[in-house]
């Protein structure tokens, strides 16, 4: 009997189409919850040996890994072919085939290629067949800042944090690649904020602790980042602090399917 362990994060829709498909196989297993923004669980050590790449999800077969949520679900499905739904054709399928490839992140192909590098992840077939509908969140650079820190520090971190989850700045472009790639009815949502205080509660705290993690890993010093900090704290107390963020919600159809 394999004995099988899911690496996943609960914002991960490739992770949870996983869990989805070990639903409909029947299948037990225990989960293992990483956590990306706060604690950088993917990057650690320990991860990295069961996925050099530092994505998710990872299943583990009698500790053996396999990482890319199709080749776990094929994996799955043959290997419990008497129980529960059918995941995958047992005759091959050349348009199914090529919905594979369509969904598929594929870290060869152009950012906004495929629905996989638009979407930030999605190889999900069977979520894709259950779910038409999908939404995407996107966010506008121009208008993502802290304020009250000093203005060549401040715009230091901020381009350091771009490289963050690149796939989801693209409020501009996200509508006409979602078209291009076969969507329609696709509508947008502005959810812009103004926030001027950092409890522990604020989103404002957690996006700082956020970037304050992240651009270490893109060169930043930890000197930079703890005064980049201090500067926004005096600035609170001050009452100078400020994060304007201009997200947009983009919700669209897949006829493809």
């Amino acid at each position: 009997m394999n004995n099988y362990v899911l690496y996943g994060y609960g914002e991960s829709v490739a992770s949870n189409v996983v869990r989805l498909a070990l639903a409909e196989k029947n299948i037990s297993y225990d989960y293992k919850l990483l956590y990306l923004e706060s604690r950088g669980d993917h990057l650690k050590d320990d991860y990295k040996k069961l996925n050099p790449k530092t994505l998710l999800p990872t299943l583990t077969v009698n500790e053996k890994p396999i990482s890319e949520s199709i080749d776990i679900m094929r994996f799955i499905d043959n290997e419990h072919t008497d129980q529960g739904s059918t995941l995958f054709p047992k005759i091959q399928d050349e348009e199914f085939d090529n919905l594979l490839d369509y969904l598929f992140l594929d870290d060869t192909k152009e950012l906004g290629e495929t629905f996989g590098t638009t979407g930030g992840g999605i190889s999900v077939p069977v979520l894709a067949k259950l779910l038409c509908k999908r939404s995407f969140l996107s966010v506008l650079w121009d208008y993502f800042r802290f304020y009250g820190a000093e203005k060549k520090l401040n715009e230091k971190i901020h381009d350091a944090f771009k490289a963050h989850c690149s796939h989801q700045m693209l409020p501009m472009e996200l509508p006409g690649k979602l078209s291009n790639l076969g969507f329609t009815n696709i509508k947008n949502k502005s959810l812009s904020f103004v926030i001027t205080h950092r409890d522990q509660n604020s989103p404002a705290k957690y996006a700082e602790d956020v970037i304050a993690f992240f651009v270490k890993s893109q060169g930043i010093s930890e000197t930079e980042v703890n005064d980049w900090k201090e500067q926004i704290n005096r600035a609170e107390k001050e009452g100078r602090f400020g994060l304007t963020s201009f997200q947009v919600l983009t919700e669209a159809y897949l006829n493809k399917i």
